[in-house]
């Protein structure tokens, strides 16, 4: 995984926009966002174990994917419960907010569980070359309703999210 500051270039968003302003590791756990280089079946089963999470649902995007979907997926939005994705193969960029409403964008590839916290803005988008899958994770079987942006302003959840940042709340 690799995380930087997104360069709003107006190319493609399937493309890097990669600012080179690289962001750390502190910084992301600072936002609620988590990650871990998972290398075998039996690590991910442990950490599932560990985190009671179950698997959800699987999703494979490639070239022939439904576009209209994919602009569903890059549309802003929050989820009222944490997000868990663990890419199995391929690639995609996860775009999140930072505290200052900046977008931080995360190259995400094979072997990656990143945890999103409830109300945090992000987005998706396929790299150029087409091809991720990845499997979703829930500590329950609830769903994971998307509440898009102007909506979620005013949401509970966000709201938390929002106090936890301001006061510097540890994730």
């Amino acid at each position: 995984m690799r995380a930087y500051y997104y360069l709003e270039d107006g190319t493609s968003k399937c493309l890097p926009h990669d600012s080179n302003d690289i962001v750390t590791s502190e910084s992301l756990i600072s936002i609620g966002f988590h990650h871990i280089s998972v290398f075998t079946k039996s690590q991910l089963e442990e950490l599932c174990f560990i985190h009671k999470y179950v698997p959800r649902e699987s999703i494979s995007i490639d070239s022939s994917f439904d576009k209209d979907q994919l602009d569903r997926f890059f549309k802003e939005h929050i989820h009222e419960n944490e997000e868990v994705r663990f890419i199995t193969a391929g690639e995609g960029y996860f775009d999140i907010r930072d505290a200052n409403d900046k977008w931080i964008r995360i190259h995400a590839t094979a072997g990656d569980l990143m945890i999103f916290p409830a109300g945090i803005y992000h987005r998706f988008t396929p790299t150029n070359l087409m091809y991720i899958e990845s499997t979703r994770f829930s500590k329950d079987y609830s769903e994971l309703g998307v509440v898009p942006r102007p909506i979620a302003s005013d949401n509970k959840v966000r709201k938390i999210y929002e106090s936890k940042i301001k006061n510097h709340v540890i994730f």
